[in-house]
């Protein structure tokens, strides 16, 4: 076994390149009467049906492998501190990329950016990748807040592209399985019901149409013959479906005197709505043969949409889909 083969070890991270070889990470530490001191870290390619180690990558700059990419590129993330004029790090920033060639062993490219880049996302194709880099700011009271971009690369960082301005409040944000659309939900104002005397947060779901450069979004509200605005739509989560043909979003529909939860399936090409609910409960997965994982804070459940049945799974802690190749 490998693992006989190390002193102390922490797998942190498990990658898969196809069925039978596995990226792993290690940190290896050495035991001192002081305690565990961190020795070094690794990559490892492991065939899984032999058990034998095929290859070792040393990171750069020590950190893990983060992404197996077009199964040709391995992705690093790297922290570059910041420090204030006393000499003191104020900020542990994630703003340096690396992209191994995994079968040279060397470095391809090497990203770096002023912000931090708090989430990392390649397209289906791997021809883009997309970066939401936090960028410091004040709200219209003075207070500090975390607004983020949402910005395009190719992969070989040229041609950036932003999409999306500061907001301090980004995220869902998913390619489309075709990588033809971006999907992100942002929050964009505040409602205030006199009658009820409550206060909504609402947020739009935006669609970003990466070749023709355009942004939409869906409808935000609902008007009356006189033009008055009689219903507002706060979108809360949605999921793509394998195919890209349909979304499954979830809203709240905020009246004048009251509100209600909406989920429904959207069609993708033509606009029309069907609406479906699992009560309380939101969509985690969509997963192909039209498997639907919901869950809440305790259970989850896993709906057919072939035959509309539920699989009821207690106790969550983690489910992954596994389709067996016939």
């Amino acid at each position: 076994c490998l693992h006989d083969a190390l002193p102390i070890y922490h797998d942190v991270d498990l990658i898969w390149a196809n069925d039978s070889l596995l990226y792993c990470n290690f940190v290896i530490y050495n035991m001192k009467k002081s305690g565990l001191e961190r020795k070094e870290k690794y990559t490892a390619l492991i065939n899984v049906n032999s058990n034998k180690l095929i290859k070792n990558f040393t990171p750069p700059k020590g950190n893990l492998l983060q992404g197996y990419i077009n199964n040709k590129y391995l992705l690093y993330v790297d922290a570059n501190p910041q420090y204030n004029s006393e000499g003191e790090m104020i900020r542990l920033w994630n703003s340096l990329l690396f992209l191994i060639d995994k079968d040279k062993n060397k470095i391809f490219k090497t990203y770096e950016d002023k912000d931090d880049i708090t989430e990392l996302q390649f397209s289906p194709i791997s021809d883009k990748f997309l970066s939401v880099p936090y960028r410091p700011g004040t709200d219209e009271n003075g207070k500090v807040v975390d607004n983020q971009l949402i910005v395009i690369k190719n992969i070989d960082g040229t041609a950036k592209e932003i999409i999306s301005q500061s907001n301090p409040y980004t995220k869902n944000v998913h390619w489309s399985p075709d990588g033809n659309i971006i999907s992100f939900i942002q929050e964009r104002e505040k409602l205030s019901n006199e009658i009820n005397q409550k206060e909504y947060i609402i947020n739009y779901l935006y669609l970003y149409d990466v070749k023709n450069k355009q942004l939409s979004q869906l409808v935000n509200y609902e008007y009356n013959s006189l033009g008055e605005i009689i219903m507002t739509y706060d979108y809360t989560n949605y999921r793509w479906s394998p195919s890209g043909k349909y979304m499954y979003i979830e809203r709240k529909a905020i009246g004048k005197y009251d509100s209600k939860e909406e989920c429904y399936f959207r069609d993708c090409e033509t606009g029309e709505k069907n609406n479906f609910t699992i009560e309380g409960f939101t969509v985690k997965e969509w997963w192909e043969d039209n498997l639907i994982l919901f869950g809440n804070a305790y259970n989850h459940k896993i709906y057919n949409m072939r035959n509309q049945t539920y699989i009821f799974l207690p106790e969550y802690a983690a489910y992954y889909y596994y389709k067996e190749e016939k």
